[in-house]
């Protein structure tokens, strides 16, 4: 079974709605050149009501990380998130704002904090 178009957008959860299921998007979007970009972990868990991104931009010498999390909504990404498809596997936007801190977290991992005062937009 391939891919279709409807593949990349938001899925509707089983019925009937384990506890644990959840869908996750990861983004990469790097300029190697440049040596900056961002990354992005979305999980979504509707049957506990939550959904959170994980993200970590960087541009020029500075870099910010973040967890936005909030409640499950079918139809969209956490607050701070926009994500757009214009053509499926072609044409992707994703924005997102957030206050996140300029170094890693516990363990050394990237966007462990709940913001900070670090600016970051892409």
């Amino acid at each position: 079974m391939g891919l279709t178009d409807e593949d990349e957008q938001f899925h509707r959860p089983p019925d009937p709605l384990p506890d644990n299921w959840q869908e996750n998007f990861f983004y990469i979007l790097w300029d190697t050149g440049a040596r900056q970009g961002m990354m992005m972990h979305i999980q979504r868990v509707p049957g506990r009501q939550v959904q959170e991104a994980r993200i970590v931009a960087r541009a020029g010498q500075r870099s910010a990380s973040a967890t936005l999390t909030g409640p499950y909504r079918a139809d969209r990404a956490v607050d701070g998130v926009t994500l757009g498809i214009d053509a499926p596997y072609r044409d992707l936007k994703v924005r997102t704002e957030f206050s996140g801190s300029p170094d890693p977290g516990p363990l050394g991992f990237v966007a462990a904090h709940t913001g900070g005062d670090g600016q970051s937009e892409r």
